[in-house]
């Protein structure tokens, strides 16, 4: 039996995503563009998404459904749906969001350059019952590896606004390196970094859906610190690795460890131990011996009523 080839891959991981789900995969279903596969990875979920996926495909020979069976997190998820996937580009959606009918039409025209790898638009931040703001990064071709850092602090780094050509992401085994906390981060980093060139499209095609619930809004908790640490070590493994100079390193770990203390670490910090404290101080200490100063100054600032990050 010959398989059928597909032109895109759409990758949907799926955690308690019940409410939404139908939505997403619709969006999927509306495009402009033919030749799709929908991929969704059901991600130990305790609601019925499992069972409403399995409706989807019942519905349509082209959404095929698998359950993460290992470690639960995102990132994993959406490593197995690249394993899986067969289109010539792959794009993430996660479950709640939505596309807007033209997001793969227009994301795929910068592709036909050989020397695009990827393509990124921008996004509409939504709730229920509200519109919250719009993101467009810098339009235009660009350049990537080092010629990126100049647009860093303007660039959110997103998985889901994007449309890959799978052939580069293959080229560079680019992976999601950890299930949760950081893993969209480190796999944008990793793409900007192994570019020859990519496109901005001047187009919010994308909708980003905050829901009180899902696990992007759940503060972390004290107990999940591990993967905290595990972001840390493999930041410092990306950077070693790249070709950057010692100075291009040191604004790419200070942009990524002040994003990583305001995010996550910051309504936390309060209730780690002095052990934990003392790990997280040695781990940047470690990885990112330029930044340090900065980022203690940093976090100083950021969180004066709790003890301060200093060099002891």
């Amino acid at each position: 039996m010959q398989t059928k080839r597909y032109v895109f891959s759409i990758i949907i991981p799926v955690f308690n995503g019940a409410d939404y789900l139908e939505r997403t995969v619709g969006s999927v279903l509306a495009q402009t563009v033919k030749d799709i596969e929908i991929i969704i990875v059901d991600d130990h979920s305790s609601d019925n998404s499992f069972q409403i996926a399995q409706n989807l495909c019942s519905g349509s020979p082209d959404i095929f459904l698998y359950k993460n069976e290992g470690q639960r997190g995102q990132g994993f998820c959406r490593n197995l749906g690249c394993e899986k996937a067969r289109g010539k580009y792959i794009a993430f959606l996660d479950c709640d969001d939505f596309l807007e009918n033209d997001f793969l039409e227009v994301l795929s025209y910068p592709l036909k350059d050989p020397a695009i790898d990827f393509a990124a638009c921008g996004y509409d931040k939504i709730t229920k019952d509200d519109f919250l703001y719009s993101y467009l990064p810098p339009i235009g071709q660009q350049k990537g590896g080092a010629a990126f850092l100049p647009l860093l602090k303007k660039t959110e780094l997103l998985v889901w606004n994007k449309l890959y050509k799978k052939s580069f992401l293959a080229k560079y085994q680019l992976k999601h390196r950890l299930p949760f906390y950081g893993e969209d981060w480190l796999f944008s980093l990793e793409c900007y970094l192994n570019a020859r060139e990519y496109y901005n499209v001047p187009s919010t095609s994308y909708y980003y859906y905050q829901r009180h619930d899902s696990f992007t809004h759940v503060p972390l908790r004290t107990e999940e610190f591990p993967h905290i640490l595990e972001f840390l070590s493999n930041l410092g493994s990306i950077l070693e690795k790249s070709s950057l100079l010692p100075q291009e390193r040191a604004h790419v770990s200070r942009q990524l460890l002040y994003s990583l203390l305001h995010c996550y670490l910051l309504p936390v910090y309060e209730r780690f131990t002095d052990a934990e404290r003392n790990k997280l101080h040695e781990s940047i200490k470690a990885y990112f011996p330029e930044s340090f100063a900065v980022i203690a100054m940093l976090f100083d600032g950021l969180a004066a009523a709790v003890p301060k990050l200093t060099n002891k």
